[in-house]
């Protein structure tokens, strides 16, 4: 965000959206983080990917959350540069989340957040379960989701490894990257969208991971995972990224000195199997307008 980012329209926007997620509860099934109650989840041990994961008690699905926030930092593809030296479990893509100040419902993500890590460590006492470390930005506490571009493959021995999205890594620096050992799954897969209002209906729209920059406001959905470690360092519980959504990017394009005549709508909002969100590509979209005119 530049110095022009005008801070008290984002502190309104994301009050905003935050307090429409209360009203709107959970949307396609996605839980609201602010809303839930972590004792109604446990983690369980599963085997490919090998890791540790959170579902709802008696479900057999993955607990999918989603959040709202400004997104003050990010590393988002296109992956154009790969420091040499960097090995496979390193690269990944992530953004950083913050309200820019308190506000409640924010302050419950990171209180549901400490609560789930907790359950984590009372189900596996003999686990060494460390949370992903508190962050700030301008003293601003955030949250921070991401996912990694490749697997060990002794993790996912049976998973078949899918070809990178050429807007991820248009120059094939991913897929030339010397990991014999790691490979590109499903897993580690991140949709992007953009959502819309039309007639009273919201949609999501899929659209470019280079549509996002810092002082967007954002939604992302993210799971609760717990990885295996190389060494003797404790495992991470991290909240692992797969669908990161556009609200709202009028106050950064405005602060880059980008016309915006419409605003975009603040829209109301074992073997574990996930849940994916509909998203329509910009090619049915204008299929659709095609047939209604």
């Amino acid at each position: 965000m530049n110095a022009l980012y005008d801070t008290e329209a984002a502190v309104h926007a994301i009050g905003v959206l935050l307090h429409e997620t209360l009203e709107g509860g959970n949307d396609d099934g996605f839980a609201h983080l602010c809303d839930v109650q972590p004792v109604s989840y446990a983690p369980c041990v599963v085997q490919e990917p090998k890791s540790l994961r959170l579902a709802e008690k008696g479900s057999e699905q993955e607990a999918i959350f989603r959040i709202r926030g400004v997104m003050c930092q990010s590393n988002l593809p296109p992956v154009t540069h790969i420091r040499p030296g960097i090995p496979g479990h390193r690269l990944r893509q992530s953004v950083t989340l913050t309200a820019l100040g308190s506000h409640p419902v924010f302050d419950k993500y990171l209180s549901n957040i400490q609560g789930i890590a907790d359950i984590f460590r009372t189900t596996f006492p003999n686990e060494k379960l460390a949370l992903d470390g508190h962050h700030t930005y301008e003293g601003h506490p955030c949250i921070v989701v991401f996912n990694r571009y490749l697997s060990f493959r002794c993790d996912t021995p049976t998973t078949h490894q899918i070809p990178f999205d050429p807007e991820v890594d248009p120059q094939g620096l991913l897929l030339k990257h010397p990991h014999q050992t790691m490979h590109h799954t499903e897993d580690n897969q991140v949709l992007y969208s953009r959502r819309e209002m039309k007639d009273g209906q919201q949609s999501l729209t899929k659209i470019s991971p280079t549509s996002f920059e810092n002082g967007d406001i954002v939604e992302a959905h993210f799971s609760f995972v717990s990885f295996p470690t190389r060494g003797k360092d404790a495992r991470r519980i991290s909240c692992v990224m797969n669908h990161l959504i556009l609200l709202n990017d009028r106050i950064r394009k405005e602060s880059n000195g980008v016309s915006t005549s419409v605003a975009m709508h603040p829209v109301k909002f074992r073997t574990l199997k996930r849940k994916q969100a509909l998203v329509n590509s910009e090619d049915e979209e204008r299929d659709k307008r095609m047939r209604t005119m």
